[in-house]
């Protein structure tokens, strides 16, 4: 799922500030002058780099320690001890490392926190000398630590869980002011919560620019969840040599604890009275959420175990932050999926699904907060609540085609995006679009109205920094005072949680497209079948039509012209010519009594009417009286039976197995030449029985085999040999409702065998 979310805060405007923006924060070439850097290359500890006050902490210049191995420093076990620490995966887990060295100039031995970590090829160790905790006692902070968090599991609502975090933060820290600062959409900050000492101004409520804090800026709070500045105005120290050797370029300090502070930042917290601040980040879902800024109007120390319960209290603020704002929007999500779960049930219920979005409720005007929504499907558009016109919707739809390429658009302020919404600003200020399809322009349109809002800034939004006169680098505002600006043509902001709303919305009409689409496909698939039938029903008629026509007409003449013979000369006929009329007429008789119930027969398969009824069969003495009977009837042919295999009875459809071996017989006794032999074999076997049936007549040429169980075809050879083509359809319809199979073997001239098994079927309970 992708979407695009606008912000007000353009490329143009960022272009007005090219310093603030693009200043290379993370690789300032100095540190604060609390501590030292050493940069090692591994696996010898060979430093490279150094800050260039070791010697005050040390009592070694750092040129006598660029290219000498760690060990001029620290002993073995110390040594030691730092490979052991990093031997761990995550090297946050030892942090801070305990170093303890002689240090002349403390005269005795001295405790360092230290700070480790890898980038860009090199190992970085930082250095600070121990403090005791001043403010809180080292044995307590556990205690101290474990009652703020409970504190803080317990609050119910987001404003209160704000508002006690930074109370207790100042009361561990000591720092002056505590504020807490939440990001919008834009990136803009809103100070949500304050305490403080009473003799300085309160900051509460006020809005920051996003430019007071640049995005490189919001990217390394990502990194480094504390950021500790104990003197806004202490001097850098510079790195020796500044460049990284493996890379040739600034050395990265993105994870340092030491790192150097952005002249801009300096002169931004100067402006504001501050001498020491520590930031705290506060994280939802890996996106940065917010601050915490602790500032002191002093310079302060700040000991590991503070900054280590500022970064605990980090982690245990993000996480209640998150959970606060999902059980305040829980209701909502709730009725989200409610309405998404009714959607899809009216959708698959109309024919024309995009029914089911504007005819029930709720509808698409009830899925989120919104005054107005607009169905924009196939040319057509439908209009809910307070929307812009037809006509103008249709043109913001030709506009969304043409300048967004993602599933998903938001924003709170389309006039300044789309200048003909300034005319209707009043019902579409905010706008939110799903687009349903790439290739058409169907999309769902939500709209919020135009919602003048009255802001208070911390200082001129409008002129974060500013060149002075004289003075080529910028320079942030000096004043914080309250500023006030009327906002226009901006709505309610959209909420994450309706964002996915949408989208899971879209993906719920996309299965129902495609289920609709597949239900047509089979319909399609269907009526082509139904089609076909009918086409197959329609040449079978014919078929039937030509094929009655000739094969009627013979026994009806016959039938016709005996019984006039025997109406007029009756009384001139001798007994014999008046019973061979009469057995004529008989003879024609049974042809078409035969004739029309193979039709019935086939016309009953085809409608799938066709009774499967199986009885205990004796399959030998039933065959053996079959041959019998046509060979009554075929006396100038010989028939031989045999049987193989073990069995008798067998449960199986005596009709129509009485249908399937009377056409082959009958068959094979047809297509052979007057005293020809056919030979009939029954053999049992594990489950199935065959019935080989074998003839030495005109045999079936290969082109005709494929169609030869089709109604009315036969085969091309037989000449003037009667038959009606219905009875090895009837044969194929027979077998099959016994779950069998049949195999034609036949060759031209030679002669032909058919090869029928069955399963022999279980007795029915």
């Amino acid at each position: 799922m992708s979407y695009l979310l606008t912000s007000e805060l353009t490329s143009a405007q960022q272009s007005n500030f090219p310093e603030c923006y693009e200043e290379p924060i993370h690789t300032p070439g100095c540190i604060q002058p609390q501590g030292i850097l050493l940069v090692l290359k591994e696996p010898d500890f060979t430093v490279v780099q150094v800050s260039g006050n070791t010697a005050a902490f040390i009592d070694i210049e750092p040129y006598e320690l660029l290219g000498k191995n760690l060990d001029t420093i620290l002993d073995s076990q110390q040594i030691n001890y730092l490979r052991d620490c990093l031997s761990y995966d995550n090297l946050q887990d030892v942090i801070p490392l305990e170093i303890t060295l002689q240090v002349q100039v403390k005269e005795g031995l001295q405790a360092f926190n230290s700070n480790i970590y890898r980038v860009e090829g090199v190992l970085i160790l930082e250095m600070e000398p121990s403090m005791p905790c001043e403010d809180i006692r080292f044995s307590s902070i556990y205690y101290l630590t474990k009652t703020t968090v409970s504190i803080l599991q317990n609050t119910v609502s987001l404003e209160k869980l704000c508002q006690i975090a930074v109370k207790e933060l100042r009361r561990l820290t000591g720092f002056d002011r505590i504020m807490m600062y939440q990001f919008d959409e834009e990136w803009h900050g809103t100070v949500i919560a304050e305490d403080r000492v009473e003799s300085i101004g309160s900051f509460l409520g006020l809005h920051f620019p996003a430019t007071d804090i640049p995005e490189r800026a919001r990217k390394l709070f990502n990194l480094s969840r504390v950021r500790l500045i104990e003197n806004v105005n202490s001097v850098p120290v510079p790195i020796i040599p500044a460049d990284n050797p493996v890379t040739g370029t600034p050395l990265d300090l993105s994870l340092s604890t030491l790192r150097s502070v952005s002249p801009i930042h300096v002169e931004y917290l100067q402006n504001m009275g501050v001498a020491a601040s520590i930031t705290i980040a506060l994280t939802k879902k890996g996106k940065l959420w917010g601050l915490v800024a602790c500032h002191h109007r002093s310079p302060k120390r700040v000991p590991h175990e503070t900054r280590a319960v500022c970064h605990f209290i980090s982690q245990v603020l993000s996480l209640e932050v998150a959970a606060k704002e999902d059980i305040e929007d829980y209701k909502y999500l709730m009725n989200l999926k409610c309405s998404q779960t009714k959607f899809a049930e009216y959708m698959s219920q109309e024919e024309n699904f995009t029914d089911g979005l504007v005819k029930y409720k709720p509808n698409l005007l009830n899925l989120i907060y919104a005054k107005g929504a607009a169905l924009y499907f196939n040319n057509h558009c439908t209009l809910l609540g307070e929307t812009p016109k037809v006509a103008e919707v249709e043109r913001l739809v030709n506009w969304l085609d043409k300048h967004s390429h993602n599933e998903i658009f938001c924003t709170n302020s389309l006039p300044r995006l789309y200048e003909e919404a300034k005319g209707f600003k009043n019902v579409a200020s905010g706008l939110l679009t799903v687009r349903l399809s790439k290739e058409q322009k169907n999309y769902i349109l939500w709209f919020r109205p135009e919602v003048v809002q009255n802001v208070n800034w911390g200082g001129d939004p409008n002129q974060p920094v500013k060149v002075e006169e004289g003075d080529l680098r910028l320079h942030p505002r000096k004043s914080f005072a309250l500023w006030k600006e009327t906002v226009q043509l901006k709505s309610l902001p959209w909420k994450q949680c309706e964002i996915d709303a949408v989208g899971e919305l879209r993906s719920t009409i996309i299965v129902v497209m495609l289920r609709k689409a597949d239900d047509v496909a089979k319909l399609n698939v269907e009526m082509q079948i139904a089609l076909d039938k009918e086409k197959e029903l329609s040449e079978l008629k014919s078929h039937f039509v030509t094929m009655t026509s000739h094969e009627f007409r013979t026994p009806l003449a016959t039938i016709l012209s005996s019984a006039d013979i025997l109406q007029k000369y009756s009384h001139k006929l001798r007994e014999e010519q008046k019973f061979t009329h009469l057995q004529q007429i008989q003879t024609s008789v049974k042809h078409m009594t035969q004739l029309l119930n193979d039709l019935l027969l086939l016309g009953k398969a085809a409608a799938g009417k066709l009774q499967f009824e199986p009885t205990p069969v004796d399959l030998i003495r039933f065959c053996q009286a079959l041959v019998e009977e046509l060979k009554l009837i075929n006396d100038s042919y010989t028939i031989t039976f045999a049987n193989q295999g073990n069995g008798t009875t067998a449960y199986i459809d005596e009709k129509l197995l009485r249908h399937i071996l009377t056409n082959l017989l009958s068959n094979a006794i047809k297509y052979s030449s007057p005293g020809g032999t056919v030979h009939f074999e029954l053999i049992y076997q594990a489950g199935e029985v065959s019935f080989h049936i074998q003839d030495h007549g005109i045999g079936i040429p290969q082109a005709d085999q494929a169609q030869l169980f089709e109604a009315f075809h036969r085969a091309s050879n037989v000449g003037t040999i009667s038959g009606t083509g219905l009875g090895l359809a009837i044969v194929k319809n027979s077998v099959d409702l016994h779950g069998g199979t049949i195999i034609i073997a036949s060759e031209v001239g030679v002669g032909t065998t058919f090869t029928v098994t069955i399963p022999l079927g279980v007795e029915p309970r």
